[in-house]
């Protein structure tokens, strides 16, 4: 019933459907375009489409600046997965620190410059956190219901009183560029080796 009212607006407004499918439904084959993708391999696809919007500026920046997090910026010291692991993680226990997943201190950062050493995803040789002192707050907190409380559960990251952010999306930790950053890889001939789909139809 629901796919009636996509086959009205292709009917009178002269809308293009696009269907990405493993099997040539009916609804396929009524598409303008269909994409015959892999079985299990939707994620490869979305990252992919992800990463045509980042790059292409197909996005909704006044939506993403003030009802999403894409302008908060995250602590010196997280480490997207390149290596398939997050910054934090003890082999040796198998568990992640969590205490750089959390956000900056330092309210409006819009136009401010970037310590060089701020892109690199690690601190600085030198830099202690609050964290390694005791202090912080929140899942850094010392107290007995922070991640050094003795015997106790950590628990989770609490949001720092004046969180910093970046209204122009440019700060190499925003939440913004750290996305571009992790659906980077996502090329196009990425997407047609995991996906089947031609990169001329992506």
């Amino acid at each position: 019933m629901r796919f009636k009212w996509a086959i009205e607006a292709k009917i009178h407004r002269n809308a293009k459907t696009i269907v990405v499918d493993p099997r040539l439904t009916r609804t396929a084959a009524t598409a303008d375009l269909y994409l015959q993708i892999r079985a299990g391999a939707d994620i490869a696809f979305l990252g992919g489409l992800i990463r045509y919007a980042l790059e292409n500026n197909r996005i909704a920046k006044d939506y993403l600046v003030n009802y999403t997090n894409a302008a908060f910026v995250v602590k010196e010291g997280f480490k997207l997965p390149d290596d398939g692991l997050y910054s934090g993680f003890d082999a040796s226990k198998q568990t992640y620190d969590k205490s750089s997943w959390n956000y900056e201190e330092g309210g409006d950062m819009t136009g401010k410059p970037v310590p060089v050493a701020a892109d690199s995803g690690a601190a600085p040789s030198g830099h202690v956190h609050a964290s390694d002192t005791g202090g912080g707050q929140g899942y850094q907190g010392a107290g007995p219901d922070g991640a050094k409380a003795a015997g106790g559960n950590p628990a989770p990251p609490t949001l720092p009183p004046k969180v910093a952010f970046d209204l122009s999306l440019q700060h190499p930790r925003c939440v913004y560029q750290l996305l571009k950053k992790q659906y980077d890889r996502y090329t196009p001939e990425m997407v047609e080796r995991i996906t089947g789909i031609p990169q001329d139809q992506f």
